[in-house]
């Protein structure tokens, strides 16, 4: 039951982070109509890749629950099918990671660009895509040790959270042009 709790939480969330995503997207195509829908590319990417690492999470549970599809497995294999598929599913979130680094650094530079929000919220997200960056790096060639990265995650919360907090409360500075007609 845990795993299926877990599991609608996380494609909903993915799912509104595609939303707000779309939301950047239509605050600075003005700024730069390009790098804004680059920005939503690379976010899509990364929102496949964890809808199907969510998937494959999804699988290892029909691996243990579903007997009848699994008949012809002894419990032992089914339970070995599982954690592959769970470490399957893992190493997809470590991908999602590279594609949501990657959108940060358009989204970092249109915000810098815009004056939409303070400019130092731009930089953070840039200095973020980085550090998403080298969790990638450090997940794929260095897994044993995760501790390297354990600096880089109050600057990846505060970029990541704090722009958020600031568009909610604050708003996006965007003058409203008059219509014409």
């Amino acid at each position: 039951m845990l795993v299926r709790v877990a599991f609608l939480p996380e494609i909903v969330a993915t799912l509104l982070f595609l939303c707000a995503t779309w939301s950047y997207y239509v605050l600075l195509k003005p700024v730069g109509k390009n790098l804004a829908l680059l920005l939503v590319l690379l976010n899509l990417a990364g929102v496949a890749v964890e809808g199907a690492s969510a998937v494959i999470h999804f699988g290892a549970l029909k691996c243990l629950t579903d007997t009848d599809l699994m008949h012809g497995f002894t419990p032992e294999q089914m339970q070995i099918l599982a954690m592959l598929l769970l470490r399957i599913g893992g190493t997809g979130m470590t991908v999602a990671t590279l594609f949501y680094g990657a959108w940060l650094l358009p989204f970092g530079w249109l915000v810098y660009k815009s004056g939409f929000i303070p400019r130092f919220w731009g930089v953070l997200l840039i200095a973020d895509c980085f550090c998403l960056w080298i969790c990638f790096v450090q997940a794929c060639l260095f897994p044993s040790y995760e501790k390297w990265t354990y600096p880089l995650f109050p600057i990846m919360f505060v970029a990541e959270v704090g722009t958020a907090l600031w568009l909610v409360i604050k708003g996006a500075n965007v003058k409203k042009e008059k219509s014409i007609g």
